[in-house]
């Protein structure tokens, strides 16, 4: 009896691992952790097909690691909590546990110099004290972001310097270590005079 519960659980368990078991699908977790978005975005987002990225939905979707709903013609894709929760504990056991995992940002940042992250407990114990922007698109913003953050999407970074105070150190952020708006905005910043680090974790 209690064979046949354990091999059930272990059983359903394993689909999940293996809905887990690709890069695209892990990447498209992570979008859907920023916002909604649709098969089109998702596609244009990864620069794969319309036909592969669904593919790789509809197989999430069926692990339950994505809902979807019809939204007039179009089905919009959304990732629930609890997969947001086990995307980032995914990432927290690569960073503690593969050394070539940490190696990939250890690499970029080694070649980009100017870019230096800010953890999380210094900006926490730091609030008040520095200017928090939010590089994403301002969809993603409005969808969720760090308390106190303001929206400065990256492609209007160079209209809003102007807005900044010399006087406070700006951090930015974007969707995660893996993204590198918040380091061209930290590049951009410091050329502009600014004192600016990037933060090193996530939005959510």
């Amino acid at each position: 009896m209690s064979r046949e519960m354990k091999d059930a659980a272990y059983k359903t368990l394993a689909q999940l691992g293996k809905a887990l078991g690709h890069p695209l699908r892990l990447e498209l977790m992570d979008l859907l952790a920023q916002k909604p978005h649709s098969v089109e975005a998702l596609a244009s987002a990864t620069g794969r097909s319309m036909a592969s990225t669904s593919q790789h939905l509809q197989l999430l979707a069926s692990a339950r690691l994505v809902d979807r709903a019809r939204d007039g013609v179009r089905v919009i894709y959304r990732l629930p909590p609890a997969a947001a929760t086990l995307l980032v504990s995914l990432e927290a056991a690569g960073n503690a546990q593969s050394a070539e995992l940490r190696a990939v940002r250890t690499d970029w940042l080694a070649r980009h110099p100017d870019v230096v992250e800010i953890s999380a407990e210094e900006l926490e114990a730091r609030r008040g004290e520095v200017f928090l922007i939010d590089v994403r698109p301002a969809e993603e913003f409005a969808h969720g972001h760090l308390d106190g953050a303001v929206s400065v999407p990256l492609d209007t970074l160079d209209a809003a310097l102007s807005t900044l105070s010399g006087d406070q150190e700006v951090i930015a952020y974007c969707r995660g270590p893996w993204c590198s708006w918040a380091d061209e905005a930290v590049v951009r910043l410091h050329a502009a005079g600014f004192r600016a680090r990037r933060f090193e974790g996530r939005p959510f």
